[in-house]
């Protein structure tokens, strides 16, 4: 960064924390293989130890959570009739 660049760079200010020690931990990893599953327990172990509460969305869920929290709505029925019934109905109590 050149000196003119951090000259007209944004200052961003910092969001009041209203107690926040920055003790916790999101952890986004990759999910792709049992392996790095391990690792990132492994990891998530470490961080612990050194008092961090961390959130690891990979133990026992269904589904990730970052998507999850966009739905409004999930079909779970993938038998072809039931899930157009079920769809028909969605869209007569949600309309756009």
């Amino acid at each position: 960064m050149t000196a003119e660049t951090a000259e007209s760079a944004p200052v961003i200010p910092i969001p009041e924390t209203d107690g926040f020690t920055g003790n916790k931990v999101y952890f986004a990893a990759p999910l792709f293989s049992e392996a790095e599953r391990e690792y990132n327990l492994y990891l998530t172990e470490i961080l612990e130890s050194y008092g961090y509460e961390v959130f690891l969305p990979q133990l026992d869920m269904d589904l990730n959570p970052m998507i999850v929290g966009c739905l409004t709505y999930l079909f779970y029925d993938v038998n072809g009739d039931d899930h157009i019934v079920e769809l028909e109905e969605y869209l007569e109590t949600n309309p756009l």
